[in-house]
């Protein structure tokens, strides 16, 4: 899946934005170079090339209202207390975190043949819920943007956006408050975990090697 926006032209924007105002931005500095890669090589995923080249720009962040930006300049758990009540985008670390409390729950996964947990969360949403990507094909470059409802199935997680270039446009236009709901019309979760299912189970040397790279 290909969305319509160009990762560089819009982390130009968000590079003017977080420079000029007038939003209250929070980013973090950028990710060390080839985190995104070892990452990927760790789990045995690929992540969308315009979410990599937005770790590479910033490792995370968020642009918040007023009232979060006062509570973040005059509580010392400000930071913390915003990023759980904004549209916060996750750090390359937060990601990992989060991605093995999915992957541990076998949250939202119908079959036990999957041999690498599909969802990727990149973002944790005002209202307590993830947005996800999916693991990509090796030809394959972007993965849609999908809402993650934790009370439901994949097959109600709906498309929020084609790319995450494509997010991350509506969030800066938005300011922070990008549209979160998916829209089934356009495609569910579930029409990218099928394929997957029909993955060969790994063999016992492959199972090995991937725990391995997991825990170191």
């Amino acid at each position: 899946m290909k969305g319509s926006s160009d990762i560089d032209i819009v982390l130009a924007r968000l590079d003017r934005l977080i420079g000029d105002g007038p939003a209250l931005c929070h980013f973090n500095g950028p990710l060390e170079e080839g985190a995104a890669e070892a990452f990927e090589e760790k789990y045995g995923i690929k992540l969308s090339r315009s979410y990599k080249a937005f770790l590479y720009f910033t490792n995370g962040g968020m642009i918040v209202d007023e009232g979060l930006h006062e509570i973040i300049k005059n509580d010392p758990e400000g930071l913390e207390t915003a990023k759980w009540n904004a549209n916060y985008l996750y750090s390359l670390e937060e990601l990992e975190d989060a991605y093995l409390e999915m992957k541990n729950w076998n949250f939202g996964i119908p079959s036990e043949n999957i041999a690498t947990y599909p969802f990727i969360p990149f973002c944790h949403t005002s209202s307590g819920e993830h947005l996800i990507m999916v693991k990509l094909g090796k030809d394959e470059n972007e993965s849609p943007v999908l809402d993650a409802f934790h009370e439901e199935t994949p097959e109600t997680w709906g498309v929020v956006a084609e790319s995450f270039a494509d997010f991350l446009d509506d969030y800066i236009n938005s300011y922070g408050r990008p549209e979160v709901l998916g829209d089934l019309a356009r495609g569910s979760a579930l029409d990218y975990i099928e394929p997957l299912e029909r993955e060969e189970k790994e063999s016992h040397e492959a199972i090995i090697s991937r725990c391995t790279r997991e825990i170191h």
